[in-house]
């Protein structure tokens, strides 16, 4: 999953994004989501700037969340979604999902209510590009 990101990412390879430097990047053994610049030595996660960015559940929970709540025609509960990903507290199932859900808003739709909100402080924007990359990678 973390290579597939990656490829998703920087589909003509690594850039870092301090130096602008364009190759291979050093992999940390101990931080399987880190790439390091082997020119400045920034460290970038893999999921900075999309709705998995700090999170503690591993990538293929997020790629399994992301096919269920894309497929389930009339959604689907926190709660079931805890139980079909094997999540161990509720909260963090509601959280996921409520993440899911947001990138998968239509950029340009009116809203009802309020203005557009943030999700630890990144753009939905951001986040629906990056789901919808997903997404139709894994049909491929």
């Amino acid at each position: 999953c973390a290579r597939h990101l990656e490829r998703i990412r920087w589909p003509e390879g690594f850039e870092c994004p301090c130096c602008g430097h364009v190759g291979e990047p050093w992999r940390l053994q101990g931080r399987p989501r880190v790439l390091e610049c082997r020119q400045c030595g920034q460290q970038v996660s893999l999921t900075a700037g999309t709705i998995m960015h700090r999170t503690q559940q591993p990538l293929p929970i997020w790629f399994w969340a992301a096919y269920l709540v894309t497929t389930q025609t009339p959604g689907m509960s926190a709660l079931q979604f805890q139980k079909q990903l094997g999540i161990k507290r509720y909260e963090t199932a509601f959280l996921m999902l409520h993440k899911l859900r947001a990138a998968m808003v239509r950029p340009g739709r009116d809203r009802i209510g309020a203005k557009g909100w943030r999700i630890n402080k990144m753009p939905v924007l951001r986040a629906t590009i990056m789901i919808v990359m997903l997404l139709f990678s894994l049909a491929l």
